[in-house]
């Protein structure tokens, strides 16, 4: 890992640019004569002044992969919304396969808050005073792409009060009316004060004062009435309910008495059966029928 400074000229200003490679991987392949190497580098390409590219370069020798990576690093290089003291205007989340990084602004003095490959992509883009988490993978190549992604969701007040149509004190006041494209100029606030309608007052609607007494006096005695009425219905629901509560015991008492007298007649006649039975095998029998006649 190293790093390295470049003079650029884009128009008439010089900007420098600082190179670094983040990391170097040997990489075989296994074939029938037996293995070839290679190796990748990843780079990250910045001017410490809002701007970070970076990118990722193969070759069969270190300097040339070094040399792809920075190549493609300075070709996807960004301009990011960054605040006037060099930090995040607010929180972001990027996320790349596997890997996820969550940036945070902190208060002047923190500094950065970061792991390896999370610190060298905000150290080229020149970012102070930012929390970060890496959440899953901790693979290089994954959390510099997914750092990246998450610095080019960042969006300043101005660009987000635009997105939504409205006025930027709107956004930090939290009003949601909307604004028109016609009188997006004009930065004045309205005013804030309501004006209070009085409406005249109508007369032809008050009601004279012997009026509402009269009123009052009917509707006491409506309220007098209802209250015998419903006194009156409790107590006749109570005495109808006691009356067919006794008619319902005396229906089952007859019930059970029917059931009992029917029982008894049964076993009467099943009795009287019997010792007709009985009776009748008891009886002693005839002459002729035991065979004395025959013997005479």
């Amino acid at each position: 890992m190293f790093e390295r400074f470049t003079e650029e000229k884009i128009g008439e200003t010089e900007i420098e640019i600082s190179e670094k490679v983040v990391q170097i991987n040997r990489v075989s392949k296994v074939v029938k004569g037996g293995r070839r190497f290679s190796f990748n580098a990843i780079a990250v390409v910045g001017d410490k002044n809002g701007s970070v590219g970076a990118g990722i370069g193969k070759a069969n020798e270190v300097p040339d992969a070094i040399r792809k990576a920075i190549e493609s690093a300075r070709k996807k290089m960004t301009l990011l919304n960054l605040t006037r003291r060099n930090t995040l205007p607010h929180e972001s989340f990027g996320r790349f396969k596997a890997s996820k990084v969550y940036l945070r602004p902190a208060s002047p003095g923190t500094g950065l808050i970061a792991g390896e490959a999370v610190r060298f992509v905000l150290e080229q883009a020149g970012i102070h005073d930012v929390l970060t988490k890496v959440v899953g993978s901790k693979n290089m190549l994954n959390v510099v792409h997914a750092t990246m992604s998450a610095l080019q969701k960042l969006e300043t007040p101005l660009q987000f009060a635009r997105k939504r149509r409205i006025h930027l004190y709107q956004l930090f006041e939290g009003s949601e009316q909307g604004v028109s494209s016609n009188t997006s100029r004009n930065l004045t606030p309205p005013s804030k004060e309501k004006k209070e309608e009085t409406l005249p007052a109508d007369t032809s609607l008050v009601p004279p004062s012997g009026v509402k007494e009269e009123k009052g006096k009917t509707l006491a005695k409506k309220d007098g009435f209802a209250s015998e009425q419903k006194e009156k219905s409790k107590g006749k629901s109570s005495t109808e309910g006691k009356g067919e509560i006794k008619a319902q015991k005396e229906n089952l008492g007859l019930a059970k008495k029917t059931i009992v007298k029917k029982t008894t007649i049964k076993k009467d006649e099943e009795l009287q059966k019997v010792k007709a039975e009985k009776e009748s095998l008891s009886l002693p029998r005839s002459p002729s029928a035991r065979g004395i006649g025959n013997e005479a």
